[in-house]
């Protein structure tokens, strides 16, 4: 009965600590995916936070070269690049990763989305009228754009790497938790099992020798035994033996022990 209490107990606790695993392991992948997932998309925000800077430059070149030359492969570069800058903000509405990212675009002191808008306003301003107040203007409007869009990059990589200093701790924590539980399950399975099957082995050495002295013991009763049926049966048929020389002998002494009798009786009639 105590021995089945123990192999319950001995299950159980081998399935807490499986399932500690399965937590941990489970736990880990979730980490690891985050921080890739994470990184990836700081890192294309980060990419295209940097390339606004750049187009919002470019572009307020492109505006004065199209003013100065009235050039038709100027004014579709321009386009394209009004184009891919619209594009590109887009994408980083769309994944606004924290409140902190949030108020540089849409609260004050920055407001870095109506400034943006603004700028945009005045490029397409400007396509459609070419007019040199607007070149002014657009210049202003990315100068003012430059430090703003700089602090948004400055953000997003102090964000990605808080986040990932974050995730160093939980797969810290993992670590922890992990050998933790392989510890519980070399104390509470693995060093239990090791006593329980040397204590076995134990127990199964003296069964052994305990078996071996009963059939020694058992080899020398058959034995003795074994002699003692010899000696019965040498008896045996030495009596068979003299039984035989007996009988053998009694058949003359009969015929002789009648001769003498007859003769007796004869002699006694004359």
């Amino acid at each position: 009965m105590r021995l089945i209490q123990n192999i319950k107990i001995i299950k159980i606790v081998y399935l807490i600590v499986f399932l500690s695993l399965a937590f941990w392991s489970v736990f880990a992948y979730k980490t690891i995916n985050e921080l890739i997932d994470e990184q990836k998309i700081y890192a294309t925000l980060i990419n295209i936070t940097g390339k606004q800077r750049m187009l919002s430059q470019k572009t307020t070149l492109f505006v004065k070269r199209s003013f100065e030359n009235n050039d038709k492969k100027i004014d579709e570069h321009l386009t394209s690049l009004i184009k891919l800058m619209k594009s590109d903000y887009q994408f980083i509405l769309a994944n606004l990763t924290t409140n902190k990212i949030k108020d540089i675009y849409f609260k004050e002191p920055y407001n870095l989305d109506i400034k943006i808008r603004d700028y945009f306003f005045l490029l397409d301003s400007f396509i459609k009228n070419k007019d040199i107040a607007y070149i002014k203007k657009i210049e202003e409007s990315s100068f003012s754009l430059l430090p703003i869009l700089n602090y948004a990059v400055y953000a997003f990589e102090k964000e990605i790497n808080e986040k990932t200093e974050d995730l160093q701790k939980r797969e810290f924590y993992i670590l922890i938790g992990a050998l933790i539980t392989l510890i519980l399950e070399a104390i509470f399975i693995v060093i239990p099992s090791v006593k329980s099957t040397e204590k076995s082995l134990k127990i199964l050495e003296n069964n052994n020798i305990v078996l071996e002295s009963k059939v020694q013991e058992k080899l020398k009763d058959i034995k003795e035994k074994e002699e003692i049926l010899y000696h019965q049966s040498k008896m045996l048929t030495l009596n068979k033996l003299l039984d035989n020389i007996a009988h053998y002998w009694r058949q003359p002494l009969s015929i002789i022990t009648t001769s003498a009798t007859a003769t007796t009786a004869c002699v006694r009639v004359r």
